[in-house]
């Protein structure tokens, strides 16, 4: 197995970035992550699951989302990965695409996603946002786990 080392100054910060995310309770385990995950989606899904195609929807949604955490607007910043569920369509809600953020603009409570081509809009207000997990994340992740375990 090829395991490439950092540079010991880049161990040092990284460590002293999970230390300090630990004392800011910052960092959530896989967990809990997940479980807010599945209470938010829940959250949006729940007046409207009389309508058929929501019960399928919720599952599906679930799935997609593994890998992704919520988070509020004021905790997004330029170049996350954001997918989102948007209640316009209640008796059908669906896992927008979504894409990365190349702009915030909070007088206009708006944030501008790219991707490919397509640049997207959304007032965010009235979306419920989901980031997606770059690698930092899961690494920290992981150390948190194992250091509960001890």
């Amino acid at each position: 197995r090829n395991i490439e080392l950092m540079p010991l100054q880049d161990e040092n910060s990284l460590v002293l970035d999970i230390l300090q995310d630990l004392q800011t309770d910052s960092i959530k385990t896989e967990e809990e992550i997940d479980s807010e995950l599945k209470q938010k989606i829940y959250a949006v899904f729940q007046p409207f699951l009389n309508f058929s195609q929501n019960q399928d929807n919720f599952s599906e949604v679930y799935q997609r989302l593994k890998g992704y955490q919520y988070v509020l607007p004021q905790d997004i910043q330029e170049g996350d990965y954001i997918r989102y569920l948007n209640p316009k369509y209640f008796y059908d809600i669906q896992l927008m695409k979504g894409g990365f953020v190349s702009d915030i603009v909070k007088k206009k409570k708006q944030i501008t996603l790219v991707n490919g081509n397509k640049v997207i809009k959304i007032f965010y207000p009235c979306m419920t946002l989901f980031r997606k997990l770059d690698s930092g994340d899961i690494i920290k992740q992981k150390i948190l786990s194992s250091l509960m375990e001890d």
